[in-house]
């Protein structure tokens, strides 16, 4: 049986509204790793407008969208392995943010 070419694969997802963020890493080493996603803050505003006036107005704001990732760490006074754990390739990390809106102005 010949090795995998990419012992190692991460992959993030993040949802924030119509847009996607994805991250895919792989690697051909078997070490201890972190992988991290940071959004610090996102803003979604809409407005409806009917005959030049405004009628519906939502806003949502996300703060600190945090995917982190981090090696096991030994327990103290222990030496980490020369090799970290095998990490079963495709394991994966994934965030889906859906947001369903209550009432705007005017509904």
């Amino acid at each position: 049986m010949l090795p995998e070419p990419h012992p190692n694969v991460d992959e993030v997802e993040l949802h924030v509204d119509n847009t996607v963020i994805r991250l895919i890493r792989r690697l051909t080493y078997d070490l201890p790793h972190e992988v991290s996603a940071f959004i610090p803050r996102a803003e979604i505003r809409r407005r409806r407008y009917e005959n030049g006036q405004l009628v519906w107005e939502e806003e949502v704001i996300l703060n600190s969208l945090t995917v982190v990732h981090s090696p096991q760490r030994p327990p103290t006074g222990e030496r980490p392995p020369a090799a970290g754990p095998d990490i079963a390739a495709g394991s994966k990390a994934a965030v889906r943010l859906n947001y369903t809106s209550g009432k705007g102005i005017g509904c």
